[in-house]
């Protein structure tokens, strides 16, 4: 599974919306902070400015698309708490 479209599109779409996601991140729990560490960190390896090593790289390749859903699910939650009180 590719992740590096997905990333790429989630980024773009954050750019249209700079103050949403600001806001969001201002209140935001360590979980979703790390979350957000993580998806910019995809970004940079997509973009080729990643500082981390290629065996790093490699291994992140491989766990992305296991993550990124739950990524997903931890933003939703964060910015939609009502939701989380669903389950």
């Amino acid at each position: 599974v590719m992740w590096e479209p997905w990333i790429d599109g989630f980024t773009r779409a954050m750019g249209l919306r700079p103050d949403a996601w600001d806001r969001l991140l201002a209140q935001a729990d360590e979980e979703t902070r790390t979350t957000m560490i993580f998806l910019m960190a995809l970004q940079g390896i997509y973009t080729g400015h990643s500082k981390f090593t290629d065996e790093e790289i490699d291994e992140i390749d491989l766990e992305a698309p296991n993550l990124i859903p739950n990524c997903v699910a931890t933003i939703l939650y964060q910015s939609r708490p009502e939701l989380s009180r669903m389950e």
